[in-house]
């Protein structure tokens, strides 16, 4: 409920908020709200395979390069930090907590929403976005005015050209301190100054994206084998960047003959493993191949998201989580009774929703909540985290309610339940054929 107000707020000052953070002349991700083919309420300005060319512009003319991104940027922003960004510093202090300010009201719906913590935002929503562009963008404003002209920013992804070192060195201080200004700092691990020249574009894209693969049995099989082999030494080469998703993109757009299917089967398997990332790519190709007829190793992929949801439970890596018993869900592969006790030990809505329904379909056996979840199942929590699971397990019956129905007897979440509105659809869970052209994606090791 809390968010549905603040994303109300937000389209209410929409034309405010969208002209502040679209004020940056140096960001390729300022939201684009007019386009008729975008997918999302708000589109980046920019897609990620736009970067080489940007690249290419800013160096023409320079010998060094800095590279450098926001450490765990939607995890730290200070949400008083909208009203500096929105109505600067010295007038946001002076009118701390008055709500004729824009800033403040969308700084107190965030906390409201994070039970009045001031560090973070939500990861994914389109609000989100917003509120990380208009920050980044007066970053922005302060490196343009000391001269930082040739350079771009992608989401918080920043590259800047100069003609020789020590002015690389200046503007790196000058970032540090632009940041600061917001309450955030520098990602040590991912800031570089750089020689030029260097590759524009990423050398695993380049080398992935010119494999070819004959359409004979035997010629298809060793261009897999080459493939697969290459894949893994640079995924070996490359930790932070997500060369096996790339991987199954790339060879997802070619149609697998039944005869290298047990080889592609394993290399699948591998990532899913390997790079948890990769596994909403593993469902989708082996859901197409599924629907084709396809022999599936249900032992193995039964053994890896066991594995998965087991090593990465304890680590509260919730997206590999849930989409691992996802994909128990939409091929049937049981799940263990320690993959479930993990699971369902992480205080993790989404997470314990898709866990809840695997146990309705009888994918966990013989294994209990009540410990783990029922906690979760009273009034109070319709106002904290675990608002989403408190509510659909209430609404599918899935979890009891400690005592009389919380949520029939609540003022707005029973309009909701009274109307038959849901966030998780069960039944949605059927594999689907995805086959598709191949198309790039983001070799990033943090979107965000």
């Amino acid at each position: 409920m809390n968010f549905w107000l603040f994303a109300d707020f937000v389209v209410q000052n929409q034309q405010t908020i969208v002209a502040a953070a679209s004020s940056s002349s140096i960001s390729l991700t300022q939201p684009d709200i007019s386009s008729p083919n975008r997918r999302r309420a708000i589109e980046r300005k920019h897609d990620f395979d736009d970067l080489p060319g940007f690249r290419s512009r800013i160096r023409s003319t320079a010998g060094y390069i800095l590279r450098s991104d926001v450490s765990r940027f939607y995890h730290s922003i200070y949400t008083h930090s909208i009203s500096w960004a929105l109505h600067t510093k010295p007038v946001a202090k002076a009118n701390r907590g008055k709500h004729s300010l824009l800033g403040n009201e969308l700084d107190c719906f965030l906390r409201d929403m994070q039970d009045g913590q001031t560090l973070g935002v939500p990861i994914g929503p389109d609000t989100s976005f917003l509120i990380a562009e208009l920050i980044l963008a007066k970053v922005d404003e302060i490196m343009v005015g000391r001269g930082a002209t040739h350079a771009f920013r992608y989401i918080d992804d920043y590259e800047f050209a100069f003609p020789d070192r020590a002015s690389a060195e200046r503007a790196l201080a000058d970032l540090q301190e632009a940041l600061n200004q917001y309450e955030l700092a520098l990602n040590p691990s991912k800031t570089s100054i750089t020689k030029l020249p260097c590759p524009a574009d990423s050398l695993v894209i380049s080398e992935l994206r010119s494999y070819q693969f004959r359409h004979s049995i035997r010629g298809q099989q060793w261009d897999l084998v080459r493939f697969i082999d290459r894949a893994f030494h640079l995924a070996g080469q490359a930790p932070d960047e997500a060369v096996l998703t790339y991987a199954i993109r790339k060879s997802g757009g070619e149609n697998i003959l039944q005869a290298n299917w047990p080889l592609y089967q394993d290399f699948l398997i591998h990532c899913a493993i390997n790079e948890p990332g990769s596994l909403e790519r593993v469902i989708d190709q082996v859901g197409k191949y599924f629907l084709r007829g396809f022999q599936i190793a249900t032992h193995g992929f039964t053994e890896s998201v066991n594995l998965i949801i087991q090593r990465h439970a304890p680590l509260g890596h919730g997206s590999e989580v849930a989409w691992a018993i996802w994909a128990a869900i939409v091929f049937g592969w049981p799940l263990e009774g320690a993959s479930a006790m993990a699971a369902a030990s992480m205080a993790d809505s989404v997470v314990a929703l898709v866990l809840l329904d695997a146990h309705a379909k009888g994918l966990v056996p013989g294994f209990q909540f009540g410990a783990q979840l029922m906690p979760f199942m009273t009034s109070q929590d319709l106002r904290r985290e675990m608002w989403l699971l408190a509510y659909e397990a209430n609404v599918k019956n899935w979890l009891p309610s400690r005592g009389p129905d919380f949520v029939a007897n609540d003022r707005y979440f029973s309009e909701l339940k009274n109307a038959n509105v849901f966030f998780y659809d069960e039944n949605v869970t059927k594999p689907t054929d995805k086959s598709e052209p191949e198309e790039e994606i983001e070799l990033v090791d943090e979107y965000f």
